[in-house]
């Protein structure tokens, strides 16, 4: 696979988080819905996509916990100028 030469400029990091963002909402109402119809047609609960959804959500939120705790860290004290 080639390597790329250039960095992603912010159009394209746009474009893929819109990306990201519309696959992972699709994923997690596609598994709610399986999980839905399988308990009204059957009667059981399907416990396997269940449990996934309900991990990735999980990964999503302490992954945007941890990274919003890492960007607005105000290390040593220090304060913007702006804020003051």
């Amino acid at each position: 696979m080639k390597k790329r030469s250039w960095e992603a400029d912010e159009l394209e990091i746009s474009i893929n988080l819109r990306a990201t963002r519309a696959a992972y909402v699709f994923s997690v109402l596609a598994l709610l819905c399986y999980c839905i119809t399988c308990y009204v047609a059957k009667g059981d609960f399907p416990f396997i996509p269940f449990a996934i959804m309900c991990v990735q959500v999980i990964v999503f939120f302490a992954v945007k916990l941890m990274l919003t705790k890492h960007l607005t860290d105000v290390r040593n004290g220090d304060v913007n100028e702006d804020e003051e």
